[in-house]
């Protein structure tokens, strides 16, 4: 891989954490505001996760696609938005069967981290399958 393009996908990488984690951090604060003022704190923490799982993913979609494009790439904001939620998927779905439940500093790090990578190839698949084709 060309240094130019490394640079690249690691700027959107990086991106698409960074943007993923603005998004969470307002789900969460929209989540939490919709459950109503009698509850207990459980609910709370329920509305909380549930702003993460929906905003991390779409603000990772975002961050990739908005970081390529100022580094002047093409790319798709859909596929990217199905990589990110194919990779948040991928992580919840294994994090029982690789036993990161015991370890959850290693399951938080897959989730900031491995949402982006498969978003940014799902960016760039577009590419990918031209670059196949011909």
């Amino acid at each position: 891989m060309p240094h130019k393009k490394r640079r690249v996908f690691i700027t959107e990488v990086l991106g698409g954490a960074t943007m993923g984690v603005f998004f969470a951090l307002g789900g969460v604060l929209i989540s939490t505001q919709m459950i109503p003022e009698g509850s207990m704190g459980w609910d709370e923490i329920a509305g909380a996760l549930g702003g993460v799982m929906v905003g991390y993913p779409l603000g990772v979609a975002a961050g990739v696609f908005f970081a390529g494009k100022r580094m002047k790439q093409t790319g798709s904001l859909v596929l990217a938005l199905l990589g990110s939620i194919l990779g948040t998927a991928l992580v919840f779905a294994f994090a029982v069967p690789l036993g990161l439940t015991d370890t959850s500093n290693a399951l938080w790090l897959l989730f900031v981290f491995f949402p982006p990578l498969i978003a940014t190839l799902g960016n760039h698949l577009k590419f990918f399958v031209e670059w196949a084709i011909d």
